[in-house]
């Protein structure tokens, strides 16, 4: 009936679902027209003229904002001119002011914040968070469009208040993301409920690690990690991986390396994995450490051969990852004096603006300097 059809128009007009107007705009059309009503079908004609370039302009954005997504998964943490350069480029070219859309002012804002993570600009980042946050809690119409969008946005923030150090902060926004994961829309989807579930305690296990507080971080470790098989079919591998790595960092601290390097062994023996750069390099940076400390000298020239190879073919050899696989490959063959001219190197590299992210997780200068002492 056309009552029924007004308030289905209505619905999808607030909802903005451009492609569901234009088939109730088409019914409308369609019903007028045989009852000879041509004046009001011709209107209703005009009026798809602007849902169809509305719901253009919305599928332009979207597809932007999904170019970004992708480069920046797969670019991981910046480590060079010429990474930035691609995803300024990307940013300045996919910009477009938006329409008068809260979906289009969602996925703008969302280019915003990538843009300002990628270039370590968090205050601004902060900013279009707690705008994103705000549009997506005033019109909740946007959650239900993307569940995923509202909690990684959540994450986001929570994540750049530990960015800029301010735990507190960032604890109250996990603590705020542990309620809102009962939320229906959340708890009844195995995939959002997996990916809260690993995010909230990356992030929490990170920030103990940040502040040297290892046992809160053993203690976090061991309450979760009966959970994993609740979650493990329903995630992103990257997500798990990201874990490991944190797992690996705590092993290490508690001197537990055979497990540590387990872990290790888990990712760099994934050869379908190729997701995300970072990763796979760190992980290899982290097992050379791993074995070294583990005193496998029958293995370790071969593994930092294997690793300094892998790294040029995947260019992914900067200057940290030289540096320290020069180290190990040295350690006990040259003096003393080239080791500590490899560790100087590292004090420099630590103050790099694209090299000293490679020491907030593990400090592979104060690793080298440690080693130094064993010399004589």
């Amino acid at each position: 009936s056309a009552t029924a059809l007004e308030k289905a128009e209505n619905l999808a007009s607030e909802a903005e679902l451009y492609s569901c107007l234009l088939t109730i705009k088409q019914t409308q059309f369609d019903t007028l027209s045989k009852i000879n009503k041509y004046g009001k079908a011709q209107e209703i004609l005009k009026e798809n003229e602007v849902i169809i370039n509305q719901h253009t302009q919305l599928n332009d954005i979207q597809e932007k904002a999904t170019n970004l997504y992708e480069l920046r998964q797969k670019q991981g943490v910046i480590r060079s001119t010429e990474e930035l350069v691609e995803i300024n480029d990307m940013v300045q070219t996919h910009y477009l002011k938006g329409f008068d859309s809260k979906k289009s002012s969602l996925f703008q804002t969302s280019l915003k914040i990538t843009y300002a993570h990628a270039i370590k600009d968090f205050e601004s980042e902060l900013q279009h968070l707690k705008d994103i946050i705000e549009l997506y809690e005033n019109n909740t119409f946007l959650i239900e469009y993307s569940v995923k969008g509202y909690v990684s946005s959540l994450y986001n923030l929570a994540n750049t208040y530990r960015n800029m150090n301010d735990f507190d902060n960032a604890i109250k926004v996990l603590d705020k993301i542990d309620i809102v994961k009962n939320d229906k829309l959340i708890s009844t989807s195995k995939s959002i409920s997996a990916y809260l579930f690993y995010l909230s305690n990356n992030l929490r296990l990170f920030i103990f690690i940040l502040n040297n507080q290892y046992k809160k971080a053993q203690q976090q470790y061991e309450s979760i990690k009966n959970d994993y098989d609740l979650h493990d079919k329903n995630i992103d591998t990257t997500v798990v991986y990201e874990h490991l790595i944190l797992i690996i960092r705590i092993l290490m601290e508690q001197k537990m390396y055979k497990p540590a390097l387990q872990y290790s062994n888990i990712i760099i023996n994934d050869t379908n994995y190729n997701k995300r750069e970072d990763i796979l390099s760190y992980t290899r940076l982290l097992n050379l450490v791993i074995h070294f400390e583990l005193k496998n000298d029958l293995t370790i020239d071969y593994l930092s051969s294997s690793a300094f190879n892998y790294l040029k073919r995947r260019q992914r050899l900067f200057k940290t990852e030289k540096e320290i696989i020069s180290f190990i490959k040295k350690f006990g063959i040259e003096d003393k004096k080239q080791l500590i001219k490899i560790n100087e190197n590292l004090i420099q590299l630590k103050k790099d603006p694209f090299e000293k992210s490679m020491f907030n997780f593990f400090d592979f200068q104060k690793w080298v300097e440690s080693k130094l002492i064993m010399i004589k």
